[in-house]
Order: structure tokens, then sequence, then C-alpha cells
């Protein structure tokens, strides 16, 4: 178990509109990434369940299903709303890639990594464009949410998963 796993880290989100500082501890599912404008986000942690996904106690209602043939994602969300795409296998060690870009560029957004067990890490981006990455560590079926973490704008987005 890496030293990420067991460590607890602070963080300052905005989630629906309200300012949340607390702690949340790094899930030892995987590690995740995130390159964005604002570089080195902290992961949230969270469930899926039938139609919504749960990030950082906020639920996100799932607004399109998408299977993972193509690797080009788009779409537009409705404030509070998420777009599902795979469920894509990954073997351990290996990394799944979602790039974005969204307009409106201040509208912040969320992508999340869920596994098998509907267990989540998300990586919160901001700036109208960014990267997000997933390393599992146990191979098995990954589903990525896109999440419009807006309470008042709907966003158009576009962008690639790779894994």
């Amino acid at each position: 178990m890496n030293e990420r796993c067991e460590e607890i880290v602070s963080i300052r989100h905005a989630i629906l509109g309200l300012l949340v500082s607390g702690f949340v501890s790094i899930s030892c599912l995987a590690s995740a990434s995130v390159a964005s404008a604002e570089a080195a986000a902290p992961v949230l942690t969270g469930t899926v369940t039938a139609r919504t996904i749960t990030i950082a106690d906020t639920s996100f209602r799932v607004a399109s299903a998408r299977p993972s043939v193509d690797p080009s994602i788009s779409g537009t969300l409705a404030p509070g709303t998420a777009d599902e795409y795979g469920p894509y296998y990954e073997y351990a060690y290996g990394t799944i890639v979602v790039s974005l870009n969204w307009t409106p560029t201040g509208a912040p957004m969320e992508v999340a990594f869920c596994d098998s067990s509907n267990n989540c890490v998300a990586d919160p981006l901001s700036g109208g464009s960014g990267t997000a990455s997933f390393t599992p560590q146990v191979a098995g079926d990954y589903t990525v949410y896109v999440i419009n973490n807006s309470t008042s704008d709907t966003v158009t987005y576009s962008g690639s998963i790779s894994y």
C-alpha cells in the first residue's frame, strides 16, 4: 500500500455553490492524478448507484450512459448532472485518461472513475479544459463520469477517453 492511500488530505472544493472545508480520506482503490488549470486539486471519493453518482456527499443525476466504443466524448449537461461512459477494462497499473474542453469556462467540472463495486474517485477540473487520469491497482471494469458541478450553468463539453 502506498503512502497516498494512508494519508488524509485537507480539501477545499466548491460543491453546488457552497464552499466545503474538511478532510477526506484518499481511497486505496487506486491512485489518481489531475492536470488542469488548478493543478494538484484534491482527489475526492464517492459511490455510484442506479442513475446517481455521489462524490463527497453531493449527488449528481446521470443524464446519459454511453458505451465504450468511441474514444471521443461530447455532450451537454444541465447543472448538477453527469454523463456516464464505459465500462472500460483496464489492467492493474494501466491508465485511463480523460481530456476535456468545455464552455462556459467558468463552470466547475469533475471526472469520476468508478469500479464495478461502485467505489469512485473524482478529480475536480476548472478553467474550461483539463485532463484527469486514473491508475487502478486492480484489473477490472471502470466507468467514467463527466460531471457538471455548476449550480446554474449548462455546460457543453467535448474530449476523449484513452485506456
